[in-house]
């Protein structure tokens, strides 16, 4: 009985000798991992209409027999959709190759003003910042409204209204604002 009394501080001090050594091995075991790099074999992309393949596959920075891994696919969603061209992006991979399913953002086709008499079209033209051709953006559309009201405001039309409409055309054209 002696024995073992004498033997209890050191087995506590081996349990927290113990205890250390297993957290740290449980740091060692979960160290982050770079992710697991594969030769890119080919990209497919869908879901594209106005904008092409090529131009898509331009802004994802990825290549064709080169090295890709999750980081570069998350890269390549980013810029997707930081170009402000596509409304939805997913990245797939399939095996080693990826597939890229886009929806394109609804563009616009024409800026068009009706009844404005003390401005001319060309200076609300210079006003706003919604161009043809460019994505439709409905934050910028509301800059442009504010925009032309202030112009309005300036030439002392202080209770202009300004509506927007749109019309739409296609699924992803939008004709006039």
């Amino acid at each position: 009985m002696f024995f073992f009394r004498n033997l209890l501080p050191f087995l506590h001090m081996s349990y927290k000798i113990g205890f250390f050594l297993l957290v740290l091995l449980a740091f060692v075991l979960v160290e982050e991992r770079p992710a697991k790099a594969v030769v890119l074999s080919g990209i497919s992309v869908s879901g594209n209409h106005r904008i092409s393949t090529q131009s898509i596959l331009e802004k994802t920075g990825l290549e064709v027999g080169k090295d890709v891994n999750s980081d570069a696919i998350n890269i390549a969603l980013k810029n997707l959709f930081s170009s402000g061209l596509f409304s939805d992006v997913k990245i797939l991979p399939v095996g080693s190759r990826l597939l890229i399913q886009v929806q394109e953002a609804s563009s616009v086709n024409e800026v068009a003003f009706r009844g404005n008499k003390k401005l001319k079209k060309e200076d609300l033209e210079h006003i706003v910042g919604t161009k043809p051709h460019q994505a439709f953006d409905a934050t910028k559309m509301q800059a442009d409204i504010d925009a032309i009201k202030r112009a309005y405001a300036y030439v002392g039309c202080k209770n202009v209204q300004v509506l927007s409409l749109i019309h739409i055309s296609e699924p992803t054209r939008l004709r006039r604002i």
